[in-house]
């Protein structure tokens, strides 16, 4: 160590050394060589030396990392040897090979010729500092990390509301990068509706209380994102508010399947409504058809007698139209309700709208322009043909009706593969092909508080006398019963669009047979007649005994049953209602059989309610009546049984 007798008198004086030792600061004073001519107490022990007398002849590049000695150390000692001085922070080597981390601030020392004589450096300690400050670069890495895998977007804003930090969630919500979000204004995400409440709310952030709402985010690539928001205010310690953390929670997916759920749901409860009213409108019209049928077989019996040339043939003639009409709501009622049987044939769709254009164009009236548009490809439908015909007419007369001003109806064809998103609105649908019938009109449309009721018999929005509110209800019960759908789009002003899908067919269209009118029957044969309604017993009763036959009456089955076994003569015929009290029609057949196996049977009903007469219909289909029937039909079936040995019990049963 050299002695350098030039040095200011300050640096040896026992008040610098003692205010040396005593600080807790380190001290370190070297020559122009490099070598130590002072270090205090404090710096020894940061290092891990015992003292000064450890420092002696070590040259101070031996206590820094040689890296650190040439990156940092020698570029600073260049600077003092120019009279600079500076201030910078660096890692020392300690005497057990451990760094500590300190900042020097560094200076020359000069004599009263200004001549460098050593230099002198101010050490303070940063180790702990570093160490802390590593602990918290890597907690708020880690804590970032966390952030960033959250499926939560997680945001905060200063007091000018913008963003100070979002995570990786958010940018995604939002169409963003994370860096592209800092900055921006919070309005920036929001659509135009929800500016206003979004202010009003962020006015109570002052409060300092906690929030939860639902939010909507307008994404950048112009999706709307709705999230379910936790937001927490900042405060100082003054109450005043200095920022905002929230976290949003992505529902888009949710909200939409909360809101097909409660389609579905209101879906099957309209459906449950309709089945409903249909359960009543099958009973109603099932008690109505036995009224009826009375009605038009004595209307039919008086205009016989009467003749076209009496004074009261034509009030009578009025009563049987008028019944007529009455059995026509009543087949409409037990389409609506799915249990009017139909005479389902296979169908071009197409063929049956062609022979309608003309009349539908006369019924629509010249003030609405009428198109269609046939998919060649449509094909075949299995259906009952009048009342798809009919069904056509109701929509085409509902059409009508929604334009008195004028407008355009237009009917279209396609034959199409529903998608499994239909299949899952509509789950009574079975997967396949469908032909898809469309008829549009440019009228008045609907709001969704009448969509709801449309199907409903009896609902209507006509004026008194102007319809009966069973058109779409017979449209709905058609469609069901053919295994469909029916879906209605309609906005109040802009018109309304009825979408029918029916099962498509192959098509193996053979020519149909149809059975020829008989205009009267006359017979001699004896007919046991099974029947609970006394209007209708009477009526048919009348009839036969009018045509010649034999008449014996029974009122339910039971009396039916003892007829069959204590009549003493033959019985040629058997005509029964189905559901009768304590027998029904089958079962009294069944009785019948092992008493009289030649005798014929003809079923009647007003309608099929279950699936068991449903399958009794289809294995008694020649057997059939179906309420209410006309006289013709009646005396039809009449003789077709007593002439054919296919209505022979023994070979029914």
């Amino acid at each position: 160590m050299n002695e350098n007798h030039e040095h200011p008198s300050l640096i040896d004086s026992l008040r610098f050394r003692a205010l040396a030792e005593t600080c807790a600061i380190g001290i370190w004073q070297l020559n122009p060589q490099g070598y130590t001519d002072f270090i205090n107490e404090y710096l020894c022990q940061l290092l891990g030396y015992e003292g000064p007398s450890d420092f002696k002849e070590r040259h101070v590049s031996q206590f820094y990392p040689p890296d650190v000695y040439r990156t940092v150390l020698e570029p600073e000692l260049a600077k003092r040897q120019k009279g600079l001085s500076s201030q910078y922070s660096t890692d020392l080597l300690r005497k057990d090979g451990t760094l500590c981390h300190v900042l020097i601030t560094g200076a020359p020392l000069k004599n009263d010729a200004g001549e460098i004589i050593g230099f002198l450096g101010l050490f303070t300690d940063l180790t702990e500092r570093r160490h802390a400050e590593k602990a918290l670069a890597k907690s708020e890495k880690r804590y970032r990390m966390l952030l960033d895998a959250m499926h939560e977007g997680v945001w905060t804003l200063d007091a000018d509301d913008r963003l100070t930090y979002g995570n990786r969630s958010l940018a995604r919500m939002l169409g963003f990068e994370p860096e592209e979000l800092i900055g921006k204004s919070v309005f920036e995400f929001l659509p135009q509706h929800q500016i206003d409440e979004t202010r009003e709310r962020l006015e109570r952030r002052h409060k300092g209380i906690p929030e939860q709402y639902v939010f909507t985010f307008h994404s950048a690539d112009g999706r709307d994102v709705t999230a379910l928001v936790n937001s927490v205010p900042y405060l100082d310690d003054a109450g005043n508010y200095t920022g905002l953390l929230a976290v949003a929670v992505d529902i888009t997916d949710r909200k939409r399947l909360e809101q097909e759920k409660e389609k579905l749901q209101l879906q099957f409860m309209q459906s449950q409504k309709l089945e409903a009213l249909g359960s009543l409108a099958a009973g109603i019209a099932h008690d109505f058809n036995n009224l009826i049928m009375a009605i038009n077989g004595y209307a039919e019996l008086l205009k016989l007698r009467l003749g076209e040339s009496d004074a009261n043939y034509a009030d009578v003639n009025e009563i049987h139209k008028a019944g007529e009409r009455a059995a026509g709501l009543t087949r409409q009622l037990l389409v609506f309700s799915r249990q009017q049987q139909l005479e389902a044939s296979l169908i071009k769709i197409n063929d049956v709208i062609g022979e309608m254009s003309n009349l539908l164009k006369r019924l629509i009236g010249e003030h609405i322009k009428f198109t269609v548009s046939l998919d060649p490809g449509a094909g075949c439908i299995h259906a009952d043909q009048t009342q798809l015909e009919q069904m056509i007419v109701n929509l085409a007369v509902n059409a009508r009706d929604a334009m008195p001003g004028g407008g355009a109806l237009h009917i279209e064809t396609a034959r199409i593969e529903l998608d499994q998103l239909f299949l899952d609105r509509y789950p009574n649908l079975k997967p396949g092909e469908y032909v898809r019938l469309t008829v549009h009109d440019t009228g008045m449309g609907m709001d969704e508080s009448v969509i709801e009721h449309i199907f409903e018999p009896f609902f209507t929005t006509k004026s008194t006398g102007m319809g009966t509110g069973l058109g779409l209800s017979m449209v709905y019960g058609f469609v069901k019963q053919c295994e469909g759908e029916i879906d209605v789009i309609s906005v109040k002003g802009e018109g309304t669009k009825f979408l029918v899908y029916l099962p498509a067919e192959i098509e193996t269209i053979g020519s149909d047979q149809t059975d020829q009118p008989i205009s009267s029957i006359r017979g001699h044969e004896t007919i046991l007649l099974v029947e609970d309604e006394i209007l209708v017993r009477n009526l048919i009763a009348r009839l036969l005994q009018k045509w010649g036959f034999t008449v014996l009456t029974a009122s339910d089955g039971m009396e039916g049953a003892r007829f069959c076994k204590e009549y003493q003569s033959g019985i040629d015929l058997m005509i029964t209602d189905m559901v009768m009290p304590r027998m029904s029609g089958v079962e009294l057949a069944q009785r019948a059989l092992a008493l009289r196996p030649d005798m014929r049977l003809i079923f009647m009903t007003g309608y099929t309610d279950s699936d068991v007469l449903e399958d009794d219909r289809r294995r008694y289909a020649n057997l059939w009546l179906q309420k209410p029937f006309s006289t013709e039909a009646l005396a039809q079936k009449i003789k077709w049984a007593l002439s054919n040995d296919d209505a022979k019990i023994a070979n029914i049963l």
